[in-house]
């Protein structure tokens, strides 16, 4: 769970550095190469997952690319994110995301890279939590699930 959250955290929390200016795009955090095989967390139907994260700099978080699990056929169209400083803290905003299929797993449950643009977040360097909800996909009542296992996320800048 913890390093669902922190991949999805880190993806939206990149950003510029304030005192050094970066340049655009630049990637500031990633969690590993993914598996697919381990567990995923669900981020819709009244559930949440949340996780810490640390900036070592003042970032301004400008998007986020994170791995769903989703059922054959459906698609992600967005998700409430928050970043604070305690668990499940600071306030949802709500993204639009567009998805990138990657594979079926073994579950079988279809794979996406799920990505958020355009954002501009500041965040001073600390200490945070990312959390993930109310995610909406397209067949009611179908689960979406959050890649724990080292899944691909990044901070962008």
């Amino acid at each position: 769970m913890k390093r669902a959250v922190l991949s999805a955290l880190f993806l939206g929390l990149l950003g510029a550095a304030a005192a050094v200016p970066a340049s655009a795009d630049s990637t500031l955090y990633t969690n590993g190469a993914p598996n697919y095989t381990n567990d995923a967390w669900t981020i819709n139907d009244g559930f949440s997952t949340t996780d810490s994260f640390t900036l070592s700099v003042n970032s301004t978080v400008t998007g986020f690319t994170f791995d769903v699990w989703l059922n054959s056929g459906d698609t992600l169209s967005s998700v409430d994110w928050s970043i604070g400083g305690t668990p499940y803290g600071g306030t949802p905003a709500t993204a639009t995301t567009s998805s990138t299929f990657i594979e079926t797993n073994g579950f079988p449950l279809d794979v996406y890279a799920v990505t958020v643009t355009g954002l501009n977040d500041s965040l001073a360097a600390g200490s945070y939590y990312l959390t993930f909800q109310n995610a909406v996909v397209s067949i009611p009542l179908d689960g979406a699930y959050w890649e724990e296992n080292d899944g691909p996320s990044l901070a962008k800048q």
